[in-house]
């Protein structure tokens, strides 16, 4: 999406621009987020189940990034694409042909934000090659609601934290940061704001206990002030887990953590946001 880029604006959805982390469910553990993640490495002094799909990775499932860019796809092929520069996600599902992929796709910024022509909304294409568990190359097109079209190719190198098992016990616990917000051990959601009076209720699941990816989706309710827009919103989308990094080289260690990757429609636009 080279040339559209999001523009912040003043947002009523701030209180819900969250996420840091504290516990997994056992006493006495404690987790943060917003340490950096070192891609690839680590895991074997994390204490955590990392095996997965390995070496039998055979569909362009996985977490791919290259520099500002991460693009996130399950097994089926529903996919995410998140540009840290202006927040904006693509969101839809790949077709898959041998080693080639293309979809069609939705595009939206930012929360509080619009796409630099003053639109709310995209829509695109894209195309690319795969070598599973290795590389993802795409060429996408996007044109705004207000006609402005850009393209882009992207080269992207898999992710081995992809490969991490997914466990609902490994992700419950109490979450913090503009609010705090809990998930069970069944993968129930719940939480509140008190800046805003927003309540939060849905659920975490489980797409594929080989890999680590989670679909999430919650509603917002008794939200109050210039946050009421928010009532009723359904927020849903991806989430994974950053495991315990441990590097015996230089003593860095950063602690678990949970990061959303979402979308939801208020006031009639969708918007994307990630934490």
């Amino acid at each position: 999406m080279t040339g559209i880029k999001a523009l912040a604006c003043a947002s009523i959805l701030s209180g819900f621009s969250f996420l840091s982390a504290c516990g997994d469910g056992s006493a006495g553990d404690s987790r943060s987020s917003g340490l950096g993640y070192i891609p690839g490495y680590g895991f074997e002094n994390s204490g955590y189940d990392c095996t997965g799909g390995g070496e039998a990775n055979a569909t362009p499932g996985g977490f791919w990034y290259t520099s500002g860019i991460g693009v996130y796809v399950d097994e089926s092929g529903a996919f995410r694409i998140v540009r840290l520069a202006d927040g904006s996600q693509d969101v839809g599902t790949l077709s898959v042909s041998g080693n080639a992929v293309s979809a069609a796709f939705a595009a939206f910024p930012k929360f509080g934000s619009t796409f630099s022509d003053g639109s709310f909304s995209a829509a695109g294409t894209l195309h690319g090659t795969f070598v599973p568990g290795a590389t993802l190359d795409i060429t996408d097109q996007i044109t705004t609601a207000n006609g402005t079209t850009s393209s882009e190719s992207i080269a992207l190198t898999f992710d081995l934290l992809y490969n991490c098992s997914s466990s609902l016990s490994f992700v419950s616990g109490n979450y913090y940061y503009n609010f705090q917000f809990s998930v069970s051990g069944a993968g129930s959601l719940s939480g509140r704001d008190p800046n805003t009076g927003c309540s939060m209720t849905g659920t975490v699941s489980i797409i594929d206990r080989s890999y680590n990816l989670y679909n999430v989706s919650y509603t917002a309710s008794n939200c109050t002030g210039q946050s009421t827009a928010l009532n009723g919103a359904q927020f849903s989308g991806f989430a994974y887990v950053t495991p315990y990094f441990y590097d015996s080289m230089s003593g860095y260690t950063s602690p678990p953590a949970l990061h959303v990757l979402l979308d939801a429609q208020v006031g009639g636009t969708t918007y994307a946001e990630n934490f």
